[in-house]
């Protein structure tokens, strides 16, 4: 899947993503923890439900410079601790990663399937068996 736990550069925001930062509201989870998805280029916080399943709490690219301050203030938006409408929006966000990846799974199996499909036809010659 491409994560990578978080090195020395994010290490200060590992440390802001799990003691909090009251500076944007964000309260904190001493479970949290931070990756880099290197598929993405975002910088994602995984959390445990109350159900004990993890999921994807925050994403954001690191692309600009207050990549920090936007993956904090996802967290804060997003904290299903100050109501139920946040965890709605949590599961709504994740399910809607996990079409996305359920689409770009099946568009690489798409192309894996033409692939196949001229390979086999070469090796046949020009003639179509099914």
């Amino acid at each position: 899947m491409g994560l990578i736990l978080a090195t020395d550069d994010v290490v200060g925001i590992n440390l802001r993503v799990r003691d909090g930062d009251p500076t944007v509201g964000w309260r904190g989870d001493p479970n949290a923890v931070t990756y880099f998805n290197e598929s993405t280029n975002e910088v994602e916080v995984h959390l445990t439900d109350l159900h004990g399943h993890r999921y994807v709490a925050a994403a954001t690219p690191i692309i600009h410079q207050g990549w920090r301050h936007d993956l904090l203030r996802r967290l804060r938006d997003g904290d299903w601790q100050r109501g139920a409408e946040s965890y709605e929006r949590i599961i709504r966000a994740q399910h809607q990663r996990d079409r996305e990846d359920a689409a770009q799974m099946d568009e690489m199996s798409d192309e894996l399937t033409e692939k196949m499909a001229w390979a086999i036809r070469k090796d046949l010659g020009s003639k179509e068996y099914f």
